[in-house]
This record gives structure tokens, sequence and C-alpha cells, in this order.
């Protein structure tokens, strides 16, 4: 038994780890109801369940297993198989019940245990899931990083849900080695730097934007890059200045980057916000390090104070005890402290309600806000009752009395909670009378019983956009448009142009475009859509309405110009573009533009020659030196790609497509072990591009490393498969992100310097 693996482990338990948050959301499988009466021994019951699953028909073999079983309960490969299958069709209660059945077997194996832990995470059993979850970690996984990765997350999420923010952040660090993670990852680590002691799903939508800041900062702490999250939390706190433990974690940024009198500054402004025992037990490691030891001994002591159960805080007073002489106080705090590691962490109920989900309305009656789990109406309810709410609310809403079909929804949704389409309908009807707060909170519950419906994600996003809250509506309607929008086509192109209007807004220019690029190829596109492809084009993070009055003409021709390029009418395009230049000359990103236009035409000198002009004008901007080296590697000109690739990489050490270029580089200068390293860091940037992957795996085959080759040209054809369909269905945009000569797009890197101020 030792010897099992989970290798049948699927890619929807690691994408429901690593993508959206969405436990329990996808449909049960049926399984086959008959039974296999003819087959009677185990022998032949148990050949033909492993034939039905190792042929791809695992529900159909479940009753072979079953039956078998039955003959022979002491055979553990055939619970295992029972249990895997029965996780991967959402029917956790009778998984939980088979791994119970081999853990009787082999109490120790890991990855039941895992998955024993998994299950009852999904039907909200939380202790239990941690402690079998804390099991699984101690025995091991036998080899399987996917069960691994996928079951340390959910520890991690349980452990700080339990307030142990430490060990949960360990986990996290261990699982997620660089600072590219995953949304879900983020969100964690984001929970854990602001002591959020819930579920993930339990967390009010509108502070997503700020958890996935502090888990951006976060993630450049677990990559030990201190300068540059202290940086971003330094950003964070001009837009959240009174959020608890946001000084508290810039403080410790600082402090991993002995900036030591900065950092003890922040626990100071940390204090102010809201007083806790965490701050001055920073400030006296800090103080004690720096040798000011009275001091040390002032913070140590009020930590004690006011968090007399903390194991850290008598800790660091034991520390601090040591270094003065006191030896047997030392002694007795580090007694205490060892006694205080058994004991649970306390949970704030601060945190937990200033962060949980709240009740829906705005100045309206509502029904109380429902738990993600919490999907089953009592057994009693009058369902006559319920269904005659809905049909008044169906015909109040078809009469056009939004109100009538507000409080009827409102009384239906007190008798079944779980209705999702229910909460939808209401939402959506607080949307369309302009109630945008309400909408929010009540689409909420709709998203935490169906976490995959795109279009809620999306109308979360609209209303949120209404209230001025952009970096949450992008969130939202970024997911929304990941997960797939419904309804009519005018209300996909509404919530596709205000997708667009963010990324413009948030520096994403070149994914604004593709967006937009659908609706200016259908013809005569709209002065709006132009607008907002004027914004990409010239790279100005601006909503429409932020845009100077003076330079609105720009705006709306540059949009024209790019509406041309994505219609593919180039000479239209590049005479409008020629003009600008003539009209405006010294505006950043216009050489750019008519450079990457010519470039995808094949154009490359007089591509060289404009974007030689953007670095004359634009010297900070990496955007044309990355563009410079790619035309350089067109024309087979390796030696002037790798000087531009290296000033690239110089002004933006963070893009993804710098290094790649670098890399590409140095491989066609055969240089080998130097483009593996540039490559592998452009890996780690943009884990999506296919063509890093595939120049990675070029450079591994010639280093001779044919194992890691072979792993490269599977991820490389897996994404590339991923971006031609997308191609497929979009159409391929003229001129944005990097069309190599292999037809494959590079991930562009951070946007930095590469957009205008104004």
């Amino acid at each position: 038994m030792r010897t099992l693996g989970s290798g049948r482990l699927g890619g929807r338990l690691l994408a429901a780890c690593l993508g959206l948050i969405v436990a329990g959301s996808a449909k049960p499988i049926p399984f086959a109801q008959d039974t296999p009466n003819p087959i009677t021994t185990f022998e032949e019951l148990s050949a033909r369940a492993n034939s039905l699953r190792e042929s791809g028909r695992p529900t159909d073999s479940v009753p072979y297993y079953q039956s078998a079983l039955k003959l022979r309960p002491n055979w553990a490969e055939g619970w295992w198989y029972l249990g895997t299958t029965l996780y991967d069709a959402d029917r956790y209660r009778e998984a939980i019940a088979a791994f119970h059945e081999l853990l009787g077997l082999d109490p120790k194996f890991g990855p039941a245990l895992a998955f024993l832990g998994l299950s009852e995470f999904e039907i909200g059993d939380y202790e239990s899931a941690l402690a079998h979850l804390q099991q699984a970690d101690l025995e091991g996984y036998s080899d399987d990083s996917e069960l691994a990765k996928v079951a340390q997350y959910h520890l991690a999420i349980l452990l700080n849900r339990r307030g142990d923010f430490e060990n949960a952040l360990h986990l996290l660090a261990a699982d997620f080695t660089n600072s590219n993670l995953p949304d879900s990852a983020k969100t964690a680590v984001g929970m854990v730097i602001l002591r959020i002691p819930l579920l993930p799903t339990e967390v009010d939508s509108k502070h997503e934007a700020l958890i996935q800041a502090a888990g951006n900062a976060g993630a450049l702490m677990i990559v030990k890059k201190f300068d540059e999250a202290a940086e971003d939390f330094r950003r964070l706190i001009d837009s959240y200045p009174a959020i608890p433990y946001l000084h508290y974690a810039y403080a410790c940024a600082l402090s991993q980057a002995d900036r030591n009198d900065e950092a003890l500054a922040q626990l100071q402004e940390e204090i102010k916000v809201r007083e806790s025992a965490l701050a001055y037990i920073k400030a006296a490691a800090i103080e004690l390090r720096t040798q000011h030891a009275e001091k040390a001994l002032i913070a140590a002591q009020r930590a004690v104070r006011l968090s007399p159960k903390s194991s850290q805080a008598h800790r660091v007073l034991a520390q601090v005890l040591q270094e003065t002489g006191k030896k047997e106080q030392a002694a007795q705090e580090l007694a205490a402290s060892k006694r205080l590691d058994k004991v649970s962490a306390d949970v704030d109920p601060v945190q937990q309600s200033l962060y949980a989900r709240g009740t829906p309305g705005s100045g309206r009656t509502s029904p109380p806000t429902i738990a993600a789990k919490d999907s089953h109406a009592s057994d009693t309810q009058d369902n006559t009752h319920f269904q005659q709410l809905v049909s008044n609310a169906e015909a109040a809403r078809a009469a056009g009395r939004s109100n009538d079909a507000i409080a009827d929804l409102q009384r239906a949704l007190e008798l079944h909670p779980d209705w999702a389409e229910g909460w939808e309908t209401l939402g959506t009807l607080y949307y369309a009378a302009g109630e945008y707060a309400a909408a929010v909170q009540t689409l909420q519950n709709s998203v935490a019983i169906s976490p995959r419906n795109g279009t809620v994600w999306a109308v979360i996003g609209l209303s949120e956009f209404e209230i001025k809250d952009y970096k949450n509506a992008l969130i939202h309607l970024q997911r929304g448009h990941d997960l797939g929008l419904g309804g009519n086509a005018i209300a996909i192109q509404v919530a596709t142009y205000h997708l667009a209007l963010l990324l413009n807004r948030a520096g994403d220019f070149d994914q604004a475009t593709q967006l937009l690029a659908p609706s200016a190829s259908a013809g005569s596109a709209k002065d709006a859509t132009k607008i907002a492809l004027g914004i990409a084009l010239l790279r100005m993070p601006l909503l429409p309405e932020d845009i100077p009055a003076s330079k609105i003409p720009l705006v709306r021709q540059s949009g024209e110009a790019a509406a041309f390029l994505v219609q593919s009418k180039y000479d239209l395009a590049f005479g409008r573009l020629q003009q600008l230049i003539v009209e405006y000359p010294g505006t950043l990103y216009l050489h750019y533009a008519y450079g990457s236009a010519l470039q995808s035409v094949s154009q490359y000198d007089l591509a060289e020659r404009e974007m030689a002009e953007e670095t004359k004008l634009n010297p900070t901007s990496a955007l044309p030196y990355r563009r410079r080296a790619m035309i350089a590697l067109q024309l087979q000109h390796p030696e002037v790609a790798l000087q531009l690739a290296q000033t690239a990489v110089r002004l933006d050490s963070d893009s993804g497509e710098g290094h790649y270029l670098l890399g590409r580089a140095l491989l066609d200068l055969r240089d080998t072990q130097k483009a593996i390293a540039e490559l592998e860091k452009a890996r780690d940037l943009a884990p999506n591009s296919p063509e890093v992957h595939f120049n990675l795996a070029r450079a591994y085959a010639k280093a001779g490393k044919s194992e890691d080759a072979s792993t490269e040209r599977g991820a490389f054809q897996q994404l590339n498969d991923a971006v031609q369909n997308q191609r497929n269905g979009t159409g391929a945009q003229a001129y944005g992100p990097l069309q190599t000569q292999n037809g494959l797009h590079v991930e562009p890197g951070k946007t930095g310097n590469d957009a205008q101020a104004h």
C-alpha cells in the first residue's frame, strides 16, 4: 500500500486550488445505476472495476468496487480508488467513508489522510479537515507533488482561519517559491499578512483588492525582495492608512532590509492604528538586535501585558532578559512560552467582523447573508408559499414593478437562502435601480453558492465601477470574463468595455486593446471605443473622464489609428500615425505604436527606425528596447539584440519578456548556461508564455538536460494549444503584445515606467 500514489489526480483539483476558490461548485457526476449481477467473484469484480477506471470510465467502476469490497473489505487499493473516484465526483461524504476504511487498514497513509481532509473541507467540517491535513503533512504524500500542493494550500487557509498566521505563511512560502503567485495563493498570503481569521470564501468581496495587493507585497517578501516589498507596502498605506497590520507588515519588510529606524517608526504608526502585542514584539526584537536592551525590555514587557497568552510575547521577553543577564526570569519566561506553544491562537473577533461578508441592502429590508456552504433549506418550509412568491416576483418584474419584485424576492430568499438564482435576480434588480452597493452585497450571496458564475461576477464588477471602487471592479470584471459571460451581446460588450477601461487605468494597455479589438473590427467603431483604444495606444493610465481636455483630440485620433490597425487597414493606419507624429511631436509612444505596427507587417528596418526615435524621447521606458531586441533577433543580429535586451532588463528587471529576449539572444550566441538562467527567470515571471517554455526546452536540450527539456516541451504544447484556441476565437491583434516569428505570445512584464504621467 505504501507505494500507492494518486497519479490519477486530475487537473480539476489543482485548478480549484490555484484558480478561483470554487469549493463544492462542480455538479455531481451521475453514477451508473445498474449493479454487476452477472459478475460474482472478487477477482471478476475487481478486474472489471480496474478495467473501467483505466479505460476512462471511473464513474462506472464505482458499483464494481463497492461489490468487490463487500467480499474483501481488506482490499486497500479498492478503497483508495473508490474514495478518489467519489471525491472527483463531489460525493464527499461517501468518499470520507471510503478513506476511513482505508485508514483503518493503514492509519499512516499520507495521501488517504490528505484526501480525507480535503473531503471534510468540502462539507464544512473544518476541525476534522485541519486535523487530518496536519497528519497528512507529517506522514507525507508518497511523492505526489500535485496532491501535496493542494493539501498544503488547504491546510494553510485552515491554519489562517484558526489564527495560526505564522505557520500558514510558512506553508504558503514553501509551496510557492517565486513572487508570481496564482490568484488563490496571493489571496491566502494577503489574508495572512492582514491577519484575517477567515476562509477566502467568507470574505466580503469589497476587500479583495486590498487583500490581493497585500498578497503581492507578501509574495515579494517570500522571495526575499524586501526593498520592493517595502515599496509596495508604502503605496498600500497611502491608499489604506488606517488598516490594521499594514504598518506592521511594512515594518517587517523594512527590518528585513536592515532599515531599522524606519521599521520602528512604522511600528509606532501601527500602534496608533490599533495597539497590539505584535507591534511591541517586533519592536523588542529590533531594539534587541540593534543593542538597545532597555528599550527592548520596555517593548517586550508591554507585549506580555497586552497578550499574556502569547507564546511569542513571552519568548521575546525571555530573549531580552537573557541578554540583560536576568537568567532566572528569562528561564521562567521561556518555560511560559513553551507551555503556550501548545495553546491554540485566539481568533480576533474584530478582524473577523471587519472582513466578513455583511448583510445586503441599501436602506431596504433584506434577508440575512448566507455562508458559502449553508446551501440547504429547512424541510419544513412552505414550498407552496415560496413558489407563489417566485411567481409574483416574475410577474412584477415583467410588468416593470421593480419594488414589488424586490420585496417578493426578499421574502422568497428568507425561505430558501440557498437559491443562487434568486440572489442573482435580486442583485440585478438592485443594479438596474441604480442601488449599486446593495447589488454588490446581494450578488455576493449568489457567488458564495455558485462561485463559477461569470455573469454574476461581472455585474458585481459593473456595480463597483459605478461606485468608483475601481480596484475591486477590475478584479471581479476580469474574473467574470475569465469564467465566461452570459446574457445578450450588448450586455457582454458593456462588461468587456468596462473591463478594458479598468485595464487601461491599471496600465495593462495590451490586454485592453485585445478586448476592444472585436468591437473595433466589427465595422465603424463607436467614439467611446476609439477613445479607449487611443488611451491604450498612448499608454495613458486614465479613465476617459480623466483625460485633460487639451488631449482629447490626440486621444481620439490615436484611437482611430488603432481601430484601423485592428481592422487590418494598414495604409489608413500608417497615414494617421504619420500625421499624428507630425502634429504632436514629442508625444510618448506614438513612435512606439507606429514601429510596432510596422514590425507586425515585417517592415523591420522602418520599425527599428521608429523604435530608435522612441528611445530618444523615452529613454527610461523598457518597451522600445524590448521591441528593438526582438527586431534584431528577427533580423538574425543576436549581438545587437543582446545589448538592447540587457538595457531593457536594466530598466525593468521584473519583465518576463525582457529576460526572455535576453535569454534568446544568449542562446543564439551559444552561451547556453547564461541563456538557461535568463529563460528560467522569464518562466518564473511569465509562466503562461508558450514561447518561453519552447526556448527553454531548446536550451535544456543543448545543455544535455533531456528530462528538463521534455518537461518544458510538454508545457509549451499545452500552453500553445490554449493560445491558438483563444486566437481562433478572438482574432489576432495587429500591433499589441509581442508577436514572434512563430506567432506565439510572450506575456508583457510589469508596466513600471511604460506609461505616460498626466
